[in-house]
């Protein structure tokens, strides 16, 4: 794949133009690279910035003296759908060969509001992980290798360049687009995949729906002891905003802690030992507990055991991994907003990822709903391309956006619910989700419902893939 700063003259025609090279833009070209039919076909994936491609590095110690980089602090869930993807892409095979990542085989959701309204998600085959966390720069470092090493006529029919796009007009079967070094080309489809605040989308007066959150999260590399090996994923949930713990190796863990900015502002400045100190409480203090749920669920409990004696009840609260040091270098804070395009297509335009949807983080389901989009229009663009039809061709992009939102809207709402719902202290409220969670615990078809839907995002898309005519 040619690489270049936007100096290199472009051709006046591709195929298909990405917008963004983050992971959405990098996965489709990957895929695209994949399939047969787009063997003679040109892309072009633009972006300000290019990207780079990290160099191997597989430590997942982090007492090692070969630490050379820190983990970055965005990290990803990839759940199952999203591991296929790369897979067929060629990437996880990179992944596993060249960079670090770290698999969780169960989720774990705790109550600062009630010592029984936590949940445990645990995968169903006890050797497959519930996800994988990585890196978004491994992710995206891994593609781009695919995608360099496929053949070595690829440069002619993949361009990765500097550039950005400034302009677009519309034609019945086409988009030209002019680009902030003047140049200008025309493409069967432009795809935006530059996230949440699109440029593709804004120039193609396309409706977005947003608000922001009264939270912003705050991120960052920690040092954790836990006596599972750090095996699982933490999420606890306080009157504040959620923290969550996702593991990096055996003794390192991505923070997400999600709060009013002033009051993230102010942890950020203390000295690291009061940073760590306050994290530790924030898993363990007790927030206000009110007996009465705990008596409730107990008798309930009792019930069941002595109704149903082969469910596994579960009563006793798991304990969170301990913090005992935080990398002060990597903490950062963003805004968390939610967001949805109306439509995620017009004619010979499509938006993927963030550019059509924005979610709460505290699912770990945005990078997937991501590679979902991506697999779902390439799908689309192949059974186009392979009875000859232009790749913009509308009917095959609203059959990409019909599948894409069938999914990720119910997906967006309920994971708002899950925000709303535990940002109340109210006694209903802190009854309603302890009883949700003591179902979910016990009841087998609701716990594996869940984790089916946060591992394997959409089966009927995930099949996709193997059901292709």
């Amino acid at each position: 794949m040619s690489k270049s700063k936007g100096t290199a003259a472009l051709k006046s025609f591709y195929d298909v133009v990405i917008s963004g090279a983050g992971i959405s833009g990098v996965t489709l070209a990957a895929l695209l690279k994949t399939s047969p039919f787009f063997k003679s076909r040109s892309v072009l994936v633009l972006d300000k910035s290019l990207p780079n491609i990290l160099p191997a590095f597989k430590s997942t110690s982090s007492n090692s003296s070969n630490d050379v980089r820190n983990y970055s602090n965005r990290i990803y869930a990839v759940n199952k759908s999203s591991l296929d993807v790369l897979k067929r892409t060629g990437a996880w095979e990179v992944v596993c060969d060249d960079y670090r990542h770290w698999p969780a085989y169960q989720m774990q959701t705790l109550d600062s509001r009630s010592r029984k309204g936590f949940t445990t998600f645990s995968s169903a085959d006890p050797d497959e992980p519930v996800a994988h966390f990585l890196e978004s720069e491994v992710i995206v470092s891994s593609l781009l290798k695919t995608i360099e090493n496929h053949s070595s006529n690829l440069a002619e029919k993949f361009s990765l360049t500097q550039n950005s796009i400034t302009q677009l007009k519309q034609y019945p079967a086409s988009v030209q687009l002019t680009l902030e070094t003047g140049d200008r080309i025309e493409t069967c489809l432009l795809v935006g995949a530059e996230g949440f605040k699109s440029q593709v989308r804004n120039l193609a007066q396309m409706k977005w729906f947003s608000y922001d959150y009264k939270h912003h999260a705050l991120v960052g590399t920690i040092h954790v002891e836990c006596p599972d090996g750090n095996k699982a994923a933490w999420q606890r949930f306080l009157d504040s905003g959620p923290i969550a713990s996702l593991p990096l190796d055996r003794n390192t863990a991505s923070l997400v802690l999600f709060a009013e900015k002033s009051k993230l502002d102010e942890l950020v400045s203390k000295p690291e030992n009061e940073i760590v100190q306050t994290l530790n409480s924030y898993w363990t203090q007790d927030f206000g507990y009110d007996p009465k749920f705990d008596d409730v669920l107990g008798i309930l409990s009792k019930a069941v055991e002595n109704f149903s004696g082969y469910l596994d009840v579960r009563n006793e609260e798991p304990k969170p991994p301990t913090v005992t040091g935080v990398q002060k270098t990597t903490l950062a804070t963003f805004p968390v907003g939610f967001g949805h395009a109306v439509h995620y297509v017009k004619p010979s335009i499509a938006l993927v990822g963030d550019a059509a949807h924005r979610i709460h983080p505290l699912a770990g389901q945005g990078a997937n709903l991501s590679l979902l989009d991506c697999d779902i229009l390439f799908n689309q663009l192949e059974k186009a391309v392979r009875i000859g039809e232009n790749p913009g061709k509308c009917s095959y992009l609203l059959e990409y956006e019909r599948q894409a939102q069938t999914h990720n809207v119910p997906t967006q709402l309920f994971c708002d619910l899950i925000y709303r719902l535990y940002g109340k202290s109210n006694s209903p409220a802190v009854m309603l989700r302890s009883l949700a969670s003591f179902g979910v615990n016990n009841l087998g078809v609701l716990n594996s419902a869940f984790v089916q839907w946060a591992s394997s995002a959409n089966n009927s898309f995930a099949k996709m893939a193997s059901n292709r005519q």
